[in-house]
């Protein structure tokens, strides 16, 4: 059983080495569920990572059929909840949470057994707050702000944008008080930024509210580093980096 449609990915490191994870963020709103209080894994063994250790296109077509193996199999009759993966160091680590995790082991030598060219471990144990899930697999404040970078642009270019042309970006911040916000406006002017104005609690109950612009080329490959520095100095400064909009440019 999935519980949501609202999936998503990032990149980040594990163990001081390169990572991707893949998961369901739409259920962080309803965990920890009651019924499904024991921590499931099945680790496989990549047959042809790359060598940064994250999977190759030569497997993708057989990663993919395996997970919705063990998707279909372990979640059948809602015995168990596939909450997402973690790719890394040539191993992928798929996690479910289960309402018994006994039956566990039998379980998924029978899901693989479809799969004998890939070794693979399993275990479980008791995770009732799913630590696991909000501590390891759910993205870090950055982590998400990455993903929100990635969906303007999906939206972009759904909309027909090609990426190729400059034009004004739009950014806003709060902040807990005047002398932060005042503190974050001086730095970004410094950076070429423009003040578009104020944000007050009229608006959204969030008084120390800034507007600023700048000319930059947003796409896949450059919003992050634009926006990261915002993000990272408004927190410097005990605030919140509110995300960006921009026209379409076909």
């Amino acid at each position: 059983m999935t519980l949501s449609d609202n999936w998503d990915f990032y990149f980040c490191s594990i163990d001081e080495k390169l990572a991707s994870v893949f998961l369901d963020l739409g259920i962080a709103d309803s965990a920890p569920l009651k019924d499904y209080q024991d921590l499931a894994y099945v680790r496989v063994f990549m047959n042809q990572p790359r060598e940064d250790g994250l999977s190759s296109n030569d497997e993708t077509d057989s990663l993919n059929a395996l997970e919705d193996q063990l998707e279909n199999k372990l979640t059948a009759d809602d015995a168990s909840v596939y909450v997402g993966r973690s790719t890394s160091d040539g191993e992928r680590d798929f996690f479910f949470y289960t309402s018994d995790v006994t039956s566990w082991s039998s379980e998924v030598a029978e899901a693989m057994g479809e799969f004998p060219a890939y070794r693979f471990e399993q275990g479980g144990r008791n995770d009732e707050d799913w630590s696991l899930f909000f501590d390891f697999l759910f993205p870090s404040e950055m982590n998400w702000q990455v993903i929100q970078n990635r969906r303007v642009c999906e939206d972009l270019e759904n909309k027909g944008d090609s990426f190729n042309d400059q034009r004004e970006i739009d950014h806003w911040a709060y902040f807990p008080d005047e002398v932060s916000l005042k503190e974050f406006e001086t730095k970004v002017l410094d950076l070429g930024f423009k003040l578009c104005g104020y944000t007050g609690a009229e608006e959204d109950q969030r008084e120390f509210g800034i507007h600023i612009s700048k000319v930059d080329l947003p796409s896949y490959e450059t919003i992050d580093d634009i926006t990261l520095p915002l993000f990272d100095l408004a927190k410097e400064l005990g605030g919140e980096y509110d995300g960006w909009t921009t026209t379409v440019v076909t």
